[in-house]
């Protein structure tokens, strides 16, 4: 009697521990689903050594992203890539995203775009190539110049007046309007511009949001940062760091064949229509995918820093080239050419 009672009372031990395990897991769960999908430095502490760990393959996977923040129309955007000394994926990337933005509606409001903007020295086709995506997509796509202002940090020397602007954007904010910076690469130059923020108006910084979605460029630990050398050392944990106020959204899933970026997966053929379509702004992006592939060398398709564009502009965090063209939808800018034919 007493070995069945004691089964008895262990039996109900358990039920009642994975019980409360479910409920306290179940809990978790809704904290993440309602709490803020913006944080702070202060707020979302975070093991960025844990998490980030050089010798896990699916480091970036491993972070629980929160809900997609909200851009509202007084928000603005800004759109930073480096592009000129790592690899070159930003040749394919950044012309999809400022295509994003222009199917979003949003041409208006990406009022800061610098790219090139890992210091080093000398000149070489990447930052060349780079160049030619930026203007070309932002012809086709309809941006007008003296709404968005774009800076070529190498090719044509604008590093000092892409971070004066940078600076003016984001003294610019308020309580009813932030400024949504997408980080397509090192985090050197926000840093510097921030930290002249901090000087002149540090109650500004409470308004930025830096849009971040690779290890690589979020921590100092990461194996291939050393190839970045002195000049384009800091990172997103040292952005934070300047004031507990500045927000971050961290995207993880853009990365990898099953999304927008794998030099190894072949995911041409969800974009084949873009060569084949009458849009002649289309034409271009696909043209732009393949200069960056025969660049890198590889037989895939990577263009994961377009990612972040299209998880604000949609809300989907787990989009993939198939998600794009449905939401593409046939879409082209009203003033594009047709396509030679």
């Amino acid at each position: 009697m007493r070995r069945k009672n004691d089964t008895t009372q262990l039996t109900g031990n358990f039920f009642m521990k994975r019980t409360l395990a479910r409920l306290m897991a179940t809990m978790a769960a809704l904290a993440i689903l309602f709490g803020s999908s913006v944080c702070s430095a202060q707020k979302c502490e975070i093991d960025w050594t844990a998490q980030y760990d050089p010798g896990n393959p699916n480091q970036d996977r491993d972070e629980t992203n929160g809900p997609v923040p909200v851009v509202d129309a007084n928000d603005v955007i800004g759109y930073s890539a480096d592009g000129n000394r790592n690899d070159e994926d930003d040749i394919a990337a950044t012309p999809l995203a400022l295509a994003i933005f222009a199917k979003r509606g949003w041409e208006n409001q990406v009022v800061h775009f610098s790219y090139n903007n890992c210091p080093m020295m000398g000149r070489e086709a990447k930052p060349t190539e780079h160049k030619a995506s930026v203007e070309g997509a932002a012809s086709r796509f309809g941006y007008d110049t003296n709404v968005t202002k774009f800076f070529d940090c190498q090719v044509d020397g604008q590093w000092n007046a892409a971070a004066e602007h940078a600076v003016e954007v984001i003294k610019s904010t308020g309580d009813a309007r932030k400024f949504y910076w997408i980080q397509a690469g090192p985090h050197e130059f926000a840093y510097r511009v921030l930290k002249q923020v901090k000087v002149d108006a540090p109650e500004k910084l409470q308004n930025v949001v830096l849009v971040s979605h690779s290890g690589v460029n979020n921590v100092s630990t990461h194996s291939i940062r050393d190839s970045l050398g002195e000049g384009c050392g800091h990172t997103l944990r040292d952005c934070l760091a300047l004031d507990d106020r500045i927000g971050y959204f961290y995207t993880s899933l853009q990365g990898g064949q099953e999304n927008f970026g794998s030099k190894k997966g072949d995911n041409w053929a969800a974009v084949a229509w873009m060569k084949t379509s009458e849009c002649d702004a289309w034409n271009f992006v696909e043209k732009r995918f393949r200069k960056a592939q025969e660049m890198y060398d590889k037989p895939g398709l990577d263009a994961s820093d377009a990612g972040m564009a299209y998880t604000l502009a949609t809300g989907d965090p787990d989009g993939n080239f198939v998600t794009l063209t449905q939401w593409i939808e046939g879409w082209c800018p009203e003033f594009a050419p047709n396509a030679a034919k």
